[in-house]
């Protein structure tokens, strides 16, 4: 199947994001999209919106950018859109940032291995917090 991935740049869009959060990461806590952060949607050949992903920058380290939330519908994993997900925004981060983080719960072990597939390195945070795991990767200058 054929997905499309666009930066968000709408209200409506935003709505799509926060909805698709909700659904995906219902069983479990959640932060929602936030307004400040750049974002995008992934959609199906149909236009059904079936991930999304965001990022911002970092308070404490203005070199760095935060990869803060993406998910996939569960019928839509396992088919590349993760790491297309990863590139995107790392893209975006290029010449803006020096490197970007990120984290995912320990447990979600799909997730870790696309992050570390995809050039991301372990680190453990001085904010870390048990049952995540934390990946940072330099960017080019």
């Amino acid at each position: 199947m054929a997905y499309r991935i666009t930066k968000i740049r709408s209200k409506i869009g935003f709505e799509r994001a926060s909805a698709l959060n909700k659904l995906i990461f219902a069983d479990i806590w959640h932060e929602g999209p936030e307004l400040g952060n750049v974002m995008w949607l992934a959609t199906d050949a149909t236009g059904e919106a079936v991930g999304f992903a965001s990022v911002r920058p970092t308070v404490e380290y203005p070199k760095a950018a935060f990869l803060s939330r993406a998910g996939i519908l569960s019928g839509h994993r396992r088919k590349g859109l993760h790491t297309r997900l990863l590139r995107v925004r790392e893209n975006y981060c290029a010449g803006k940032f020096e490197y970007i983080w990120t984290y995912c719960r320990n447990w979600n072990l799909n997730s870790a291995n696309s992050i570390i597939r995809s050039g991301y390195l372990l680190f453990i945070p001085w904010w870390s917090e048990d049952g995540n795991l934390y990946f940072k990767k330099e960017l080019p200058a």
